[in-house]
């Protein structure tokens, strides 16, 4: 992490933002199924930091982001009480530290059946993958990159995904937001929470 918070200070981004090994504005990224509240959190808190290169996917993420409001709305209608009324058994949580195999160990409990988890498409667009999923995860089989750029496992939209990317949605504190904005390393590191209030 330090890396790539010194590489951002510096101007230049990790190689996360490209679909088939092109740099594209419109690759995956957490923002995308953001409320538009909490983008313009985050737009509030870094706007002013967002480096050059930055502002067509900031564009693409901000349309997105309008374009799926209606959508985010309809599911609301339709799944809400559905949700309320679910009971959720007693959960199992992963905790540790960066590269200590949590990733791992989360990928071998998700083949046991009594667990379940949070796929990569209904981590990033929580708000609408109910009632889209067979679209989402199509969309996003074609923009994720084949493997994760940390480690080289291989990513489909199905796969388990971590919460941070679940929580990244709601707030300007996260890993994932800081890819945007050119900030100081130190400011970088300092805003890894997972949720800002």
């Amino acid at each position: 992490m330090a890396d790539i918070a010194a590489k951002l200070s510096h101007g230049s981004a990790p190689n996360m933002s490209t679909i088939n090994g092109t740099r594209s504005p419109f690759s995956a990224h957490a923002a995308y199924g953001s409320s538009l509240r909490a983008w313009c959190r985050v737009l509030l808190k870094h706007g002013g930091t967002i480096g050059v290169t930055y502002v067509p996917r900031v564009l693409a993420i901000t349309a997105m982001i309008a374009l799926n409001a209606p959508l985010r709305w309809l599911e609301h209608l339709r799944y809400d009480r559905r949700i309320r009324k679910a009971i959720v058994k007693d959960p199992v949580f992963i905790l540790g530290h960066p590269r200590s195999a949590t990733t791992h160990l989360h990928y071998v409990m998700s083949r046991d059946p009594q667990f379940a988890f949070a796929s990569v498409y209904e981590s990033l667009m929580p708000w609408t993958f109910l009632g889209m999923g067979r679209f989402l995860r199509n969309v996003l089989g074609k923009a994720l990159p084949a493997t994760r750029p940390m480690d080289n496992v291989k990513m489909t939209a199905d796969a388990p995904k971590e919460e941070g990317v679940r929580a990244g949605v709601h707030g300007p504190g996260v890993f994932g937001h800081r890819l945007l904005f050119s900030a100081p390393a130190g400011r970088s590191v300092q805003c890894d929470r997972v949720v800002e209030g």
